[in-house]
């Protein structure tokens, strides 16, 4: 049971290793979207009260 365990995670490693890449690059580009909207609304908002 063990072994074969060992053996799967030895398999699957790489896998493994590109997906955790590929959602932590995922991950990142939404944290950063999310800021860069949050942003964009506020320079909006801004905007919108400067020309009131």
């Amino acid at each position: 049971m063990i072994r074969s365990l060992i053996l799967l995670s030895l398999f699957f490693k790489p896998i493994y290793s590109e997906l955790s890449l590929l959602f932590s690059i995922l991950i990142i580009f939404l944290i950063v979207s999310l800021t860069l909207i949050s942003v964009l609304i506020r320079l909006i908002k801004g905007f919108l009260m400067v020309r009131k």
